[in-house]
């Protein structure tokens, strides 16, 4: 994904009457820009500010609430693989 500028990117849109368990993720960036998962517009997770890869599992999934989708939120122009292990449920 290429992001312009400070924003969110839907990952995984918003389900109704489920929500998201992330198992794992990760991304690389090519800038020293702040990004990082965020359900909705809430707090971020998995965030950092430098350049390069990231990889993170997590012993207890982290939970979206339900009818929330999964973002990867930046906070300037950056270049970004990013991937997510996780299921939808009720």
């Amino acid at each position: 994904m290429a992001a312009g500028g400070a924003g969110d990117t839907v990952l995984l849109a918003a389900v109704v009457g489920q929500s998201h368990k992330i198992f794992a993720c990760g991304y690389e960036t090519d800038a020293a820009v702040r990004v990082g998962f965020r359900f909705g517009a809430g707090n971020r997770w998995g965030a950092r500010r430098t350049a390069g890869p990231y990889a993170q599992t997590f012993i207890h999934p982290q939970v979206g609430a339900v009818n929330t989708a999964l973002n990867f939120r930046t906070e300037g122009a950056v270049n970004a693989d990013v991937w997510v292990q996780y299921v939808t449920e009720a």
